[in-house]
């Protein structure tokens, strides 16, 4: 049940920052709420909600995106399955280095939906030199990410049921 309230979560921070970049678009650069989601989900969850929840996250951004389908879908799920391995290794934690890693995902997810494009396509091109570039939008998103990192670690323990083990001794 956790995994479906963080979906709609994810759902609309997209839908809010979709809304937003439309309105107030610098050079296509809208941060990623979605591979925020992921990171923050496959540093806490078991695989399947966490694979589940990037497919359920996926679809919305390939709808939004118009793209055909199962292309966002799978590289949200192969950059949820990375960082699922990966989380074990880790050894930093906080706002600053969940920002890190959700800049760095948000190159590999860009870098991933661009192989898979060139794979289906003749040719395929990114929006702008910014979106090209594929930092700014990292950067975007990891700011975003360390700026969320407080917040949902706040909400994540309200869904969380506590938890009591052994004897208690009133």
């Amino acid at each position: 049940m956790r995994t479906v309230v963080w979906v709609l979560l994810g759902w609309v921070g997209i839908s809010v920052w979709t809304g937003l970049g439309s309105a107030w678009n610098p050079a296509g650069l809208i941060p990623d709420v979605a591979i925020t989601v992921v990171v923050f989900l496959g540093m806490r969850r078991p695989p399947i909600p966490l694979c589940l929840a990037a497919l359920a996250l996926g679809t919305m951004v390939g709808a939004q995106a118009a793209a055909p389908r199962g292309l966002h879908e799978s590289a949200l799920i192969l950059c949820a399955v990375g960082i699922y391995r990966m989380s074990g290794s880790f050894s930093g934690g906080g706002a600053v280095f969940f920002g890190i890693v959700t800049a760095a995902l948000t190159v590999f997810y860009h870098g991933t939906l661009f192989a898979l494009v060139s794979l289906l396509a003749v040719e395929a091109a990114f929006s702008s030199w910014a979106t090209a570039a594929l930092i700014p939008g990292a950067v975007l998103t990891g700011v975003l990410g360390a700026a969320l990192y407080h917040p949902m670690v706040w909400l994540d323990e309200r869904f969380e049921p506590q938890r009591r083990e052994g004897a208690l001794w009133h």
